[in-house]
């Protein structure tokens, strides 16, 4: 689901975004972003917010988008 060479081709290096600050562990759990880009899952619920800007582009590419609009 995570994979870096999508966000590489994405952001065009291996930076995940421009000016975001660098998070690459976990402090709850100790999940490294190359354990969620190896095995895709999330450590912990505190995961969601250090890792957000993967989880924000893996519901874009997979949904199209990443709000609910409910029925057009």
């Amino acid at each position: 689901m995570f994979e870096r060479a999508s966000m590489e081709a994405k952001t065009g290096s291996g930076d995940i975004g421009a000016g975001q600050a660098s998070t690459d562990i976990c402090p709850k759990c100790g999940l490294t972003r190359a354990d969620l880009y190896q095995n895709g899952h999330m450590g912990c619920a505190f995961c969601y917010e250090i890792f957000e800007s993967e989880v924000l582009h893996a519901l874009s590419r997979i949904h199209g988008a990443v709000e609910h609009i409910g029925k057009a």
